[in-house]
């Protein structure tokens, strides 16, 4: 893995685990967050390859690749959370100092068997 893709690992890590303490809160499931990172890792979408807007205009990724958004696109049915409700006036920070994160087991142990 190279810094970014770790980063960007614990990141939506701190999501899942937010989302599962807050199951109404995100529009977005589990599959949503899974396919970010495998779809990142596999390279095989532009606006996933780099970090910055820079070095993608530089390189002509949008032009040249198919952006992860179409594959969410495609597949909005099995990435959406049923469970959310749409709020107006919720506070996520406090609750979440005493967030006591578990193992994602669902990415990392996927491949178990």
């Amino acid at each position: 893995y190279r810094l970014r893709e770790v980063a960007f690992l614990q990141f939506i890590d701190c999501c899942w685990q937010i989302s599962k303490r807050f199951p109404f809160s995100f529009e977005f499931n589990e599959n949503f967050l899974i396919s970010l990172l495998d779809n990142c890792m596999s390279q095989q979408y532009g606006d996933l390859l780099l970090v910055s807007e820079k070095d993608s205009v530089a390189l002509k990724i949008k032009e040249m690749t198919v952006p992860h958004w179409y594959f969410v696109h495609d597949n909005l049915q099995n990435l959406v959370n049923p469970l959310y409700v749409e709020t107006v006036d919720i506070d996520l920070v406090k609750p979440i100092k005493h967030l006591i994160p578990v193992i994602w087991s669902n990415y990392y142990f996927r491949w178990k068997d």
